[in-house]
C-alpha cells in the first residue's frame, strides 16, 4: 500500500480492520509519517517511508512478489503535495511509465 502522509492528525481506526485482513506492506511518502507509521507499522510484515512517490513506487516494485497488487490510496485531502487527485494520478502514472 502506497499511502501520502498528511500534517494533521486523522482518524485511521476505520480501516484498521482492513488493513490488517489485506495490507502485509506499507510505503509511506510526504513530509510526515508518523500518524500511518503508529497506525499500522506493527500490523504488516513490512514499513517503510519515503519522501517522493518516486521513492515510493521504487521501494514498492522491490518488494512486490509476483501475484500481488500495489495500492496507490494517499487516503488524505489531494493538496498537500499535488493540486487535486487528477494531478496526483496523473505524476503516478508518469512515473511508472518512466519506470517501464
Amino acid at each position: 500500500w502506497i499511502v501520502e502522509s498528511y500534517y494533521k492528525k486523522r482518524n485511521l481506526d476505520f480501516i484498521k480492520k482492513l488493513v490488517n485482513q489485506k495490507v502485509s506492506k506499507i510505503i509511506c511518502y510526504g513530509k510526515y509519517d508518523t500518524d500511518i507509521k503508529y497506525a499500522f507499522a506493527y500490523d504488516v510484515d513490512r514499513y517503510a517511508y519515503k519522501s517522493t512517490l518516486a521513492d515510493a513506487i521504487l521501494k514498492a516494485i522491490e518488494w512486490a512478489n509476483p501475484g500481488e497488487t500495489v495500492l496507490y490510496s494517499p487516503s488524505c485531502p489531494g493538496n498537500v503535495m499535488f493540486k487535486d487527485y487528477k494531478q496526483r494520478g496523473i505524476e503516478f502514472k508518469n512515473l511508472l511509465n518512466q519506470i517501464k
